[in-house]
């Protein structure tokens, strides 16, 4: 998916120039691609900019796990202050 600044900064509500920097710092990261394209009469079409997650969506190694020291539970699993962000019921 490609995406213009304008439309950046318009979804995440900042100025043109902020989004710009941090669309350039993206892409000297390697993290985005900008595009330009042209016309079939050579006019410049609107730039935008491409990501590319590349290794962010690789799944992570699989490592063998920790050994962790078990305290013991104070709350059960039923204990409402432990549901205190969910709606009531």
């Amino acid at each position: 998916m490609a995406a213009s600044v304008r439309a950046v900064a318009a979804d995440l509500g900042v100025a043109k120039n902020t989004a710009h920097r941090a669309l350039a710092s993206l892409a000297r990261a390697g993290l985005v691609e900008p595009v330009q394209a042209r016309d079939t009469d050579g006019r410049f079409r609107p730039g935008s900019y491409v990501l590319h997650l590349g290794d962010l969506l690789a799944p992570a190694p699989s490592s063998p796990p920790t050994r962790t020291r078990h305290r013991a539970a104070t709350a059960t699993a039923t204990d409402p202050a432990q549901l205190t962000l969910l709606p009531s019921a």
